[in-house]
């Protein structure tokens, strides 16, 4: 719907910002898949969810707005359900993700998981790398059992649009428009801290900055 009008399919550009409206709904996609598998756990009988008397209905988990609570008997045929139902939520994301969801899901969500972290500490770069590394691995598609190629680096792929070219349909793959703008973690980082050290030479009397002169 458009302007009033019904129109035909919308095939998205570019990511959305943090804290785009749009962006939720990314999160309530996977939120009520794992709902709906934990649910079905539980009417199986793999999951025993908390009462709260007797009459009470079973709760077995509680989603608010960021946190996740998962109530369940502390034994291992519930626990192994649990990881059973990560593991089916998992497959099913890999399954249904097409390559512009996974570009939109990665720019909007998953690079801005790290922030907050990132703007206080200055990362390992062994940790930046592992963690770019998951990046691939989820962006070409490979898992714990299967390796899939990777066709081109992820510092390739962190390059400019306008740089690195449009980026191709295929994910990315040949020797041109390798680029698609995904952030360089440690580049990042270090851009966050420079932030934070400006903040403390322009506002000596803020709080923070008196803290930590203190």
């Amino acid at each position: 719907m458009l302007n009033g009008e019904v129109c035909g399919n919308l095939t998205p550009t570019r990511g959305l910002r943090q804290e785009d409206p749009m962006s939720h709904y990314l999160f309530i996609i996977c939120a009520e898949g794992l709902s709906c598998l934990i649910n079905s756990a539980q009417v199986d009988g793999n999951i025993k969810g908390f009462n709260c008397s007797k009459n009470d209905p079973a709760i077995s988990h509680l989603f608010f707005a960021d946190d996740n609570l998962v109530f369940t008997k502390a034994n291992s045929v519930n626990c192994l359900a649990i990881r059973d139902v990560l593991d089916r939520l998992k497959g099913w994301g890999e399954k249904s993700f097409s390559i512009g969801e996974k570009y939109i899901l990665i720019k909007a969500v998953i690079q801005s998981l790290h922030a907050y972290a990132m703007s206080i500490f200055k990362l390992p770069k062994g940790l930046i790398k592992e963690i770019q590394r998951l990046y691939a691995r989820f962006w070409w598609g490979s898992t714990a059992d299967k390796r899939k190629i990777h066709w081109c680096s992820w510092t390739r792929l962190c390059t400019n649009k306008a740089e690195g070219g449009e980026g191709r349909r295929d994910g990315g793959r040949g020797e041109g428009g390798e680029g698609l703008g995904f952030r360089n973690l440690e580049n990042f980082n270090k851009a966050l801290l420079a932030k934070q050290g400006l903040r403390i030479l322009k506002q000596p009397d803020s709080l923070a900055t008196m803290t930590l002169k203190g």
